[in-house]
């Protein structure tokens, strides 16, 4: 059992229950806003100890707000309600264009985010396992184009991820300084 407190009740809430043995392998709840304290219940259906192999705890102050690490998300613009989308036309190829679609709940449209270290994320397609990138040939310049490239280790591949507020978030490219602007 995955239980939140909910303190305008006053009392637990449950997320999640579970009573199949084995039932539980990989589970991320998603909370409501504010909350603060979380408590998971283990039973074993043998009898015995309950063996728990991975246990990640995260900090539960603003969870609604939290990017986790290795997690996959859609991106989708606040303005437009379109999803950031890796063009399907050759979707393994170094240089394909990220564009915004309608969203049709493709591996296309969604993102595993890694951190890569002092506050910034790399931003991975599921599909082709590579990198949103910035071009290269002139990233200082407004509008400058965004494509996916095989992971280098570069500037150009780094973004920080900042809560904007309203569950919006601004996305920054590590070598321009510049936004994420669909």
């Amino acid at each position: 059992v995955v239980q939140y407190w909910d303190a305008s009740a006053s009392k637990w809430r449950d997320i999640f229950t579970s009573r199949k043995p084995m039932g539980l392998t990989k589970y991320m709840p998603t909370y409501p806003v504010n909350t603060t304290k979380v408590r998971l219940y283990i039973h074993s259906t043998a009898g015995g100890p309950a063996k728990i192999k991975e246990f990640r705890a995260f900090n539960t102050e603003n969870m609604a707000n939290t990017i986790v690490s290795g997690s996959t998300y859609a991106i989708t613009n606040k303005l437009s309600g379109k999803s950031v989308s890796l063009d399907g036309s050759s979707p393994y190829s170094d240089g394909q264009n990220i564009y915004q679609w309608g969203w049709v709940n493709s591996s296309l449209q969604k993102w595993t985010v890694e951190d890569v270290g002092s506050g910034y994320y790399k931003i991975t397609n599921v599909l082709s396992g590579k990198c949103m990138s910035l071009d290269g040939s002139n990233p200082y310049a407004d509008a400058q184009n965004i494509y996916q490239w095989g992971w280098v280790n570069s500037d150009l591949q780094k973004w920080k991820i900042e809560d904007a507020g309203n569950g919006c978030y601004k996305i920054t490219n590590k070598f321009s300084g510049k936004c994420v602007s669909l």
